[in-house]
């Protein structure tokens, strides 16, 4: 397993990269229309890249606040998958 891309930045920074995921997945509803400007393709794909960095930046958290927040995003929680609830394990 590839270490997390995100393991080599500062905690300031994988914050600020936090914030900005759940603005983009804020913007972008699972059930919901697309927001303006992107067709369904688009918003499901931007969803999907959200998520990826997102479970990139739950595996490299420096700090286990940011770890137990991160799980709790709309994107991770309601989802039962093997690499949530393997990224769970480590903050248990």
């Amino acid at each position: 397993m590839r270490p997390p891309r995100l393991a080599n930045v500062t905690p300031e920074l994988q914050q600020k990269t936090f914030e900005q995921l759940k603005l983009a997945l804020a913007r972008v509803q699972s059930d919901g229309a697309p927001p303006a400007g992107l067709d369904a393709n688009q918003a499901l794909q931007l969803r999907g890249s959200a998520g990826a960095v997102l479970l990139d930046l739950v595996n490299a958290a420096k700090t286990p606040a940011l770890q137990q927040t991160a799980l709790g995003t709309s994107w991770c929680a309601p989802r039962r998958t093997r690499a949530c609830a393997r990224a769970s394990s480590f903050t248990s």
